[in-house]
């Protein structure tokens, strides 16, 4: 019998703060797993957003209140992920404002992570956002 395909999966985990408080502040990593065989899918959203819709992306994110966002791809024997790092003054906040709106640009964004992972942004996660157990950031030179 055939091992049933992997279900999509989100997972928000990491804040900066005191360790072992749950808040909604500071950065954020999600990590959604590919559908097999959609890495090209995800890695062509990613161009689009580089090239195209650049414009949109930034105005999106700004009237969302992403001050950063990285996307990865990060190969692993279970198959590939998608990382995305992000930071906002309130990614709780942000992260449901993005869940609710109908914006042309935003509607076309979730589409795009959705058939590039089966995830579907416009439900946010079920759950509390995770909590900090450690973090470790170098002192600027000279402090």
């Amino acid at each position: 019998m055939a091992a049933p395909p992997p279900r999509p999966m989100l997972v928000s985990v990491g804040t900066l703060g005191p360790p072992g408080k749950e808040h909604n502040h500071g950065p954020r990593r999600l990590r959604a797993a590919h559908l097999p065989g959609r890495t090209g899918a995800a890695r062509a959203f990613q161009r689009e957003l580089a090239g195209p819709r650049k414009e949109a992306y930034a105005a999106s994110e700004r009237a969302l209140g992403i001050v950063k966002e990285l996307w990865f791809v990060q190969e692993t024997p279970n198959g590939d992920l998608f990382v995305a790092y992000m930071e906002s003054p309130d990614f709780g906040r942000a992260l449901g404002r993005f869940a609710a709106s109908r914006e042309p640009f935003d509607v076309w964004f979730k589409r795009q992570l959705a058939a590039a992972t089966g995830v579907d942004l416009s439900e946010p996660p079920p759950g509390p956002l995770g909590a900090l157990v450690s973090h470790y950031e170098a002192a600027p030179h000279g402090a």
